[in-house]
């Protein structure tokens, strides 16, 4: 009977002895959770809107906002290529919202200003190659459309009507060679061979002289008017193409 009473005291005791040591051990793991959350710092401060600003102590950003603690944690995602981690903070200071992730095809829409303008390639300018004055302009305005062939004014200049009289001289001269020099004459002025070909037929001057155009096109430039007075420095009027377009 007091062997087995013996036998039951140690169990108690022995008991008793697991129990305390199992209750330091949770004290003792307890106190290490406890000192480890207590002696979680921070590795430095960043701003919120540049985390490239970095302070190691609490403080304002260049732009008035507080310095956003940056733990261990955040620490090691940034070690790992493509990771990132934005702080609650930061998330809630921005307005950040999140969405999974899914394929779609993109379609953004771009509104802007644009400007279309004469293909450069396509601008043919016409010049004057005596002084003169402009007379009956077919012309109105920028823009409009002129065929190929087309009498855009008639110009009055005292060079034109010499190089006629000297025209005219050499056909009642009968002198082929003058006559030949004579037309060449009227050609290198621009004048065009149908009218030339118009004052030996008619024996007859012409006060003014029509210009053509050359080829189709729309006006791009009106530098003249009915009474301009032109030299060969000046652009009388600029033809465009619109086949092409910038």
């Amino acid at each position: 009977l007091m062997s087995r009473k013996l036998f039951r005291l140690a169990l108690v005791i022995i008991a008793f002895i697991a129990g305390l040591g199992s209750y330091h051990l949770w004290l003792t793991t307890q106190s290490s959770g406890v000192q480890a959350v207590v002696e979680r710092e921070p590795l430095y401060w960043v701003a919120p809107m540049d985390p490239n600003y970095r302070r190691d102590k609490p403080g304002k950003s260049p732009m008035g906002m507080d310095l956003v603690p940056v733990y261990e944690e955040a620490s090691d995602k940034e070690q790992f290529p493509g990771t990132v981690s934005v702080s609650p903070v930061v998330e809630n200071n921005l307005g950040v919202r999140t969405a999974a992730v899914s394929r779609q095809l993109l379609t953004p829409q771009v509104q802007t200003v644009g400007r279309v303008v004469y293909d450069e390639d396509s601008l043919m300018q016409l010049n004057s190659r005596v002084d003169g004055w402009v007379e009956n302009l077919t012309i109105a305005s920028s823009g409009e459309f002129v065929k190929k062939g087309s009498r855009l004014f008639d110009l009055y200049s005292p060079t034109l009507v010499n190089a006629q009289e000297e025209l005219l001289a050499a056909i009642t001269s009968g002198n082929s060679a003058l006559i030949r020099a004579s037309r060449e004459r009227l050609s290198s002025l621009d004048v065009p061979e149908k009218t030339v070909d118009r004052i030996v037929r008619q024996k007859k001057i012409k006060r003014t002289l029509p210009f053509y155009t050359d080829k189709d096109g729309y006006i791009s430039q009106l530098n003249i008017r009915d009474g301009s007075y032109v030299t060969p420095s000046k652009t009388l009027i600029e033809l465009a193409s619109l086949d092409d377009v910038w």
